[in-house]
């Protein structure tokens, strides 16, 4: 027992002295005002946080203090803009958690918008009908990035709130 205490601090206090980075374990356990202890049980050595007495294993203590879940995917609220030389139509394909995979169709008049919905994928997938243009795929993000087209008829969606909130897509259909 004395050769393994001995063994461990020699070790930790040569970790230590090098640039070592510490265990997200035991980060975690000393940011939460707990104390890392490594424990001797009867299939090798564990950690634990000690905190107010009680002893957690390092993993779970983490899990349930520290461990951060992913992001949810960003959420794209989709317009189009029909930049056609007369009416089209349009079906799209979105998907959320809430919903599921959905298709939404709408007809515009020509040289206006229309709210299509929310999808939290980044590529939106649709059919024209009424232009020379077929189908499509637009992405959001890269929609974003160049500058959303200004929709200023017909925005369908309380004089266009939703075009100025983050995440707003607008798809030009010609």
């Amino acid at each position: 027992m004395k050769f393994t205490t001995t063994t461990l601090t020699l070790i930790l206090a040569s970790i230590s002295g090098s640039n070592a980075v510490l265990s997200p374990y035991v980060t975690c356990c000393e940011d939460n005002n707990g104390k890392y202890e490594i424990i001797n049980g009867k299939d090798g050595q564990y950690g634990v946080c000690k905190k107010s007495k009680m002893r957690t294993d390092a993993k779970k203590f983490y899990k349930d203090n520290c461990d951060t879940p992913p992001p949810p995917p960003p959420l794209y609220h989709v317009f189009a803009l029909n930049n056609c030389d007369k009416k089209v139509g349009a079906d799209f394909e979105l998907h959320t958690k809430e919903k599921g995979a959905y298709d939404k169709t709408v007809f515009i008049k020509k040289d206006h918008c229309k709210n299509i919905g929310m999808t939290d994928e980044e590529t939106v997938s649709y059919t024209e009908f009424g232009s020379f243009v077929k189908d499509g795929q637009s992405s959001c993000e890269n929609i974003i990035k160049g500058g959303n087209p200004e929709c200023t008829k017909g925005i369908d969606s309380h004089s266009g709130k939703g075009l100025k909130l983050e995440g707003a897509c607008v798809i030009k259909l010609c």
